[in-house]
């Protein structure tokens, strides 16, 4: 652990993660969280891109929901018209 935190103050004092070191240190609240979300277009275009990706997440379980049950009507309904070999 403290070889992590020795790598980690010589980045920051080298400058690679001086933006990711302020950023730790700030405290992150929801309400900062939701303003990013909803007011900078890459948040919007996040917000776009998972209600998306949600929305076809349902439509296919639907669609597949909708062809496995019309296949096993379809199965059934063949197996029942099928005469028994003597």
């Amino acid at each position: 652990m403290q070889l992590f935190f020795a790598l980690y103050q010589n980045a920051t004092t080298v400058g690679f993660l001086s933006f990711a070191s302020t950023n730790l240190r700030r405290r992150c609240s929801m309400q900062s969280v939701w303003s990013s979300l909803m007011g900078t277009d890459s948040g919007l275009m996040s917000l776009a891109v998972i209600i998306f990706m949600l929305g076809m997440g349902v439509f296919f379980v639907v669609f597949f929901i909708r062809k496995i049950r019309a296949d096993d009507a379809a199965h059934d309904a063949d197996t029942l018209n099928k005469k028994p070999r003597r």
